[in-house]
Formats: C-alpha cells, structure tokens, sequence
C-alpha cells in the first residue's frame, strides 16, 4: 500500500545534507511533510509523540546514540507504531547488515550514495 502524501516523513540522519537531499528527493515525488530528526533517541520521542502523523521513517544504520536498526527494534515492540513503514539507508555495503534489516524486518534498504530513482522505486515498492 503506497504512503498516503498527507502522511509525514521522519528522516533519520546524524548528517544535515543527507536529510536535506532525500527531503529535495522526496518533494518531487509529492511528499510535503517531513520530520527530522538526528538520531534514534531523537526520532523515537517525535514517534512517540507525533506516531498517528508519520506514514514512514527513513533512518540510517550508523548513527549516534541509536542506530538505525535499534530504533526499527524499538519500534516493533510497540503496536502504535505498527503502521509505520521503515527504510534503512546505509553506506554500509556490508551484506550482513543488510541480511540483519531484512531479517530484523525493514521495509526495504537502501545504499548511499543513492540516485533519485532508486529512492523512488524503494517507496513505491512498499
């Protein structure tokens, strides 16, 4: 089911131009609503917070205090947030983290650096 565009987007990143990027990618696809957030300890008080208004989270693996995939392990331990669809970006081409994402139960998975369409395919495969 595609993400409604009246839903927010939480982008996920210890790095301001990595967030700035995907929002520009992500406005040409009709999102206009956006969250951000610097890392996973953040972002899980603006989910707990603003959960009924996010549609998708797009996090990376590597960052400080939560990583990505703690925030997604953290995430599925709550019903509340079971509507949420979740995107892993990583520059981490290391097969085992990918393997773990789609293991531990992400939505899809994404390498920096990325292309446009990439990110495009990757949100309307959800």
């Amino acid at each position: 089911m595609p993400i409604p565009l009246d839903k927010a987007i939480l982008l996920v990143d210890d790095m301001p131009t990595i967030r700035k990027v995907l929002q520009s990618i992500l406005k040409q696809m009709g999102f206009t609503i956006f969250l951000e957030e610097k890392d996973g300890v953040d972002a899980m008080q603006t989910l707990n917070i603003r959960y009924k208004a996010i549609g998708l989270v797009i996090a990376d693996w590597n960052m400080p205090n939560m990583t990505g995939i703690d925030m997604w392990r953290e995430m599925k331990k709550d019903e509340k947030y079971k509507h949420i669809k979740f995107i892993m970006v990583s520059s981490e081409n290391d097969k085992n983290h990918i393997v773990t994402a789609l293991k531990e139960g992400v939505h899809n998975y994404i390498l920096k650096p990325f292309e446009p369409r990439t990110i495009k395919k990757r949100i309307e495969s959800l």
